[in-house]
């Protein structure tokens, strides 16, 4: 019947007084420790933001630059593209410039033969009209010689008729017929 008492072990109490007596120091090196750590994390805690303010505004600027360098790049795509237009433009007209240039060159051969041939036309038609070039020499001839013969007799001028003889003589010889030859020389005897 005895019950034992619960009773404080007088050894456990003193541990804890000793304890507690000994644990303001540890608590407030806790303290301190937790301050610390505390003033540490703020510390970090500070120079990361500081860190990412300023990557922040290198990122702007960066950004701003590149901004920047796209519009350049943009002015320059346009001043770009204004010279392609205009040299297409400028490729369309030395086009168009070489096709009439091919076009009146065209036109200049076919004149040229239309020329050509209406000059053979008017000379056959000539000589068809005038007997050829033999009986235009004929013609010719024929007249110097009545000039000749008007200068003798009716003016007694002998050096405009033998002049006026000459000249047939010549123009049957540029003739160049054979048939011609007997009157050239009659007209060398009566020269």
């Amino acid at each position: 019947m005895n019950q034992p008492v619960n009773t404080p072990d007088p050894k456990s109490k003193k541990d804890q007084d000793s304890s507690s007596v000994s644990n303001p120091r540890a608590t407030r090196r806790g303290g301190g420790l937790i301050g610390l750590l505390l003033v540490t994390v703020l510390i970090i805690g500070g120079a990361a933001a500081f860190a990412g303010w300023k990557f922040w505004q290198e990122f702007e600027s960066t950004i701003l630059s590149t901004s920047a360098d796209n519009a350049s790049l943009k002015a320059s795509q346009r001043q770009l593209e204004n010279s392609i237009r205009t040299m297409q433009d400028a490729l369309a007209t030395t086009q168009q410039l070489d096709e009439i240039a091919a076009s009146s060159v065209r036109n200049r051969v076919q004149l040229s033969d239309r020329i050509s041939q209406t000059e053979q036309a008017i000379e056959s038609l000539q000589q068809a009209a005038l007997g050829g070039n033999t009986s235009l020499a004929r013609i010719e001839a024929r007249y110097l010689v009545q000039v000749a013969n008007d200068e003798l007799l009716l003016r007694s001028n002998v050096g405009n008729a033998l002049a006026a003889l000459r000249a047939a003589d010549t123009r049957l010889r540029d003739a160049g017929n054979a048939l011609f030859s007997n009157v050239r020389a009659k007209l060398a005897q009566d020269i």
